[in-house]
C-alpha cells in the first residue's frame, strides 16, 4: 500500500486502530466459536485456535481472556480459516471468529459459557488515489456488495 503497487487493498483491523485512508466496509462483532454440543470451553486451561500474531482477532481475544484472568493455552494456530474451524469442529479448541463466520456446526459461546466479550472488528478498503476507472469500478461494486450484506445478512 505504501508503495503504491496495489490499487485496492481490503484489510482487518480491530475497532481500535484503522489503516490511514482506509474507508470501513464492515463492523461485525467477533465471537467465540465454540463445536455444537462440544465442551473444549470447559477445559481448563482453555485451549483456543488462533491466528498469526498481529491478527485483530486473535489480540482482541487475548486481550479479553487477560482482562477476565481466564487461564488458556494456544491449542492450534492456522493462517487460514479452515485451521480454526478444523480445530472447533473437533471439540480440540475454542477459536475467535466473525460471527457471520459460524455455520450449523459452530455455536457462539459468551457469558453464559464463561467466554468473554471479545468486541467487533472492521473490514476496510484502501483503493489507491490515483486509481483507474476500472479499479473504481471494482471499488464501487465492493461497496455494493458489502452493502447488500449489511442489508441482508447474506452475500
Amino acid at each position: 500500500m505504501d508503495d503504491r503497487a496495489l490499487d485496492i487493498t481490503l484489510l482487518t483491523n480491530s475497532y481500535k486502530t484503522s489503516a490511514l485512508g482506509a474507508e470501513v466496509l464492515l463492523t461485525e462483532p467477533i465471537v467465540w466459536a465454540g463445536a455444537k454440543g462440544g465442551c473444549a470451553h470447559l477445559r481448563e486451561p482453555l485451549p483456543v485456535s488462533l491466528w498469526e500474531e498481529g491478527c485483530a482477532w486473535r489480540a482482541g481475544a487475548l486481550e479479553a481472556l487477560g482482562r477476565e484472568g481466564r487461564n488458556y493455552r494456544v491449542a492450534y494456530m492456522s493462517a487460514h480459516t479452515a485451521g480454526q474451524r478444523a480445530a472447533i469442529m473437533a471439540d480440540l479448541a475454542v477459536a475467535p471468529l466473525p460471527k457471520s463466520f459460524l455455520g450449523d456446526e459452530m455455536v457462539e459461546l459468551g457469558q453464559k459459557d464463561g467466554m468473554p466479550d471479545i468486541g467487533t472488528y472492521n473490514l476496510a478498503m484502501v483503493v489507491a488515489p490515483d486509481a483507474s476507472a476500472p479499479v473504481k469500478a471494482v471499488a464501487d461494486h465492493i461497496r455494493a456488495t458489502f452493502e447488500l450484506f449489511r442489508e441482508t445478512g447474506k452475500f
